[in-house]
């Protein structure tokens, strides 16, 4: 264990907290510092993701707080890129920080694919550095600083200054130190315009450090970016996006100097240009920076895109949708999990098809404006079988009128006629209309791609017989998508069956260790959503395990959830630290409602039995000789922290 370890400050990057360290210790050899901090020599110092923290932790105190987790999302840049990179990727190099050597973690998180505004130097804002020297009597480097595309302090919006030490040029053992006599602490400035556009971009890396976002992901972001794009018009009816459109309102928001700045330039005849890939089906890490650039151009601000939960809707809104089949038992029930959307041929408005699987299928022109549209039929395209079969046992039976039939199932009566004549009961009707029912034509050129393309995939089956239906459909694409759409049971009586991996070659069926961080994760959220409520609830086990809707897993095997089971250890309450904290609440409330606290006041308000009372009574008189002490002389007060950082 180690014997000193110095405190991080805030937002300061855990590389310069061992640079600390070896400067106070006085070693001379870098190895010395590696083999203590880390406990083996072959560890290389890195700025933004460093690994092996789990041996940092385990040989500090371990009352301290800095467990590899706090450590990881307060002082490296891992939660900037953690909310645009896939979950089981995020959770790989989580992991690898904790117990691996580093390998691989800057490919894995796409810095050396597609890092921009690379540093050769480690970076400071002269005023803050100022401001750490006063109040803190040494200055450090922040990580809001050193995050690549950040070319302005957060905080005073001057220029960052390179230091003069590079980590490029020197050892790579070696901690570099902020020294302020070797920094330069004039301040300098951009034009106007190009430093609020650049403050903008460091508040918003700032945001996205200091706010770990522990359940988003690329997926629930691109699907946040689409919304936006449809709520903003830049989507077609059929969900795709008008890439010209949007290049051009970007490039206008965003001017070509300021992209030029950051390197994210648009070249609109590159079919691979980041903008492209950012709003595609997310196949590609894009930089944090872009994303910022892109969350700024859909909204006000990165806090404003991060908190709206409420999103836009599709054209007729999201399934089910409702049956309108006055035949079906399901009638006016959101049975219909089918609907395909085209553009009208005239207006380009979006056309719905909403399919049952009772056979009904109808249409309408969108989008739905209200609840009452959801009900509206514009076109019937088929009535299906049990549409049919209801209009054949009301005919045979021969007691309604052709207008009374009509209204029943809901159509016209030259409908009732049409379809009287399909049945073969035009005897059943007593009507002088002469309507034949016509066998619908084919709209999708059966006839003409059929036969060629089902002999195309049955000779090639026949030259290649070894070859799996993957195969065959990327020998013979065009071929395979349009018999798959139209002719789906002859696609799947005649390519190859599906390959099933054997039971021995398939891997676990449940990865343990990635459901342990992503159990922790969430046991995370929900313990500071605990926190946060008005009334304050005693944090235990099985209230976090059902706030989070994981009781079951955590109750029956915690033993493969050791991350779990240990953060669990460490946030859950006894009654008597519950009551303590439920005290300490009180006590605070009652402090800005009136300056003069008592103690039978704190006892009634925090519900405390009388047999617990005389335990309690040393901390409630201890809170309230702390809150009196505030009182200045004149009966005005100093403002309690809203985190009670006094009290605590």
């Amino acid at each position: 264990m180690l014997a000193y370890f110095p405190n991080p400050y805030k937002d300061e990057l855990l590389y310069h907290v061992i640079a600390r360290y070896h400067f106070a210790l006085g070693n001379t050899d870098l190895r010395d510092t590696i083999r203590e901090i880390f406990g083996v020599e072959d560890t290389i110092p890195s700025i933004s993701f460093p690994t092996g923290l789990a041996a940092i932790s385990a040989q500090l105190p371990k009352q301290t707080e800095f467990t590899p987790e706090y450590l990881i999302f307060n002082h490296t840049l891992f939660p900037l890129y953690k909310p645009f990179l896939p979950n089981k990727r995020a959770i790989q190099i989580f992991n690898q920080m904790i117990n691996g050597k580093g390998t691989g973690i800057y490919a894995a998180i796409g810095m050396m694919a597609g890092s921009i505004c690379a540093r050769e130097a480690l970076v400071y804002c002269p005023q803050c550095v100022s401001e750490d020297i006063e109040y803190l009597g040494e200055p450090y480097f922040h990580r809001s600083h050193n995050a690549q595309g950040v070319m302005v302090c957060y905080i005073h919006g001057c220029l960052l200054k390179s230091y003069d030490l590079s980590y490029r040029t020197s050892s790579r053992l070696e901690f570099i130190r902020l020294n302020h006599k070797k920094a330069n602490l004039k301040s300098e400035y951009l034009p106007h315009d190009m430093t609020s556009k650049l403050h903008k971009v460091a508040c918003s890396v700032n945001y996205l450090l200091t706010h770990p976002l522990i359940e988003t992901n690329q997926q629930s972001i691109h699907k946040k970016y689409m919304n936006l794009l449809d709520g903003k018009g830049y989507l077609t009816c059929q969900m795709r996006v008008k890439q010209q459109e949007l290049a051009q309102a970007f490039t206008a928001f965003n001017d070509h100097n300021f992209l030029s700045h950051l390197q994210s330039t648009i070249n609109g005849d590159d079919e691979s240009n980041w903008l492209k890939a950012i709003t595609r089906k997310p196949r590609k890490t894009i930089h944090p920076i872009r994303h910022i650039l892109f969350i700024n151009f859909l909204c006000e601000s990165i806090e404003e895109f991060f908190s709206t939960t409420q999103l836009r809707s599709t054209a007729f809104g999201e399934p089910p949708w409702y049956c309108l089949n006055p035949a079906a038992d399901h009638y006016l029930e959101p049975v219909v999990n089918s609907c395909i959307v085209t553009p009208d041929y005239k207006t380009r408005e979006p056309v719905g098809t909403f399919s049952c699987q009772c056979g009904f299928i109808y249409s309408r022109k969108g989008p739905d404006n209200n609840i009452d549209d959801s009900y509206r039929i514009g076109r019937i395209k088929q009535y299906g079988s049990i549409w049919e079969e209801k209009l054949k046992s009301l005919l045979i039976e021969g007691n309604r009128t052709l207008r009374e039939l009509g209204r029943q199932m809901h159509c016209d009566p030259k409908t009732i006629v049409k379809y009287a004549n399909k049945l073969g009961l035009d005897s059943c009707i007593n009507s002088t209309m002469d309507v034949k029912y016509t066998v619908p034509i084919v709209t999708n050129n059966y006839d003409q791609y059929f036969p060629r393309y089902s002999l195309d995939v049955l000779e090639f089956i026949k030259a290649n017989p070894n070859y799996s239906r993957t195969e065959v459909h990327k020998a013979l694409n065009k071929q395979c998508i349009w018999l798959y759409r139209n002719c789906r049971e002859w696609y799947e009586e005649n390519l190859p069956n599906p390959n099933r991996a054997t039971k021995k070659d398939n891997p676990p069926r449940i990865d343990w260790a990635a459901r342990d961080t992503s159990i922790m994760f969430q046991l995370k959220s929900a313990f500071r959503d605990l926190l946060q409520v008005s009334k304050p609830v005693r944090i235990t086990r099985l209230r976090l395990a059902r706030f989070i809707n994981q009781r079951a897993v955590i109750q029956r095997h915690i033993d493969k959830l050791p991350r779990t089971e240990l953060f669990l250890t460490n946030v859950t309450e006894s009654l008597e630290d519950f009551q303590r904290r439920r005290i300490d609440i009180v006590s605070d409330d009652l402090f800005r409602e009136k300056k003069d606290v008592k103690a039978w006041e704190v006892i009634r308000k925090a519900g405390i039995r009388p047999e617990y009372v005389s335990d309690l009574m040393p901390r409630i008189e201890d809170n309230i000789e702390l809150l009196q002490s505030l009182v200045v002389h004149d009966n005005s007060c100093i403002d309690i922290p809203p985190d009670n950082s006094l009290l605590h």
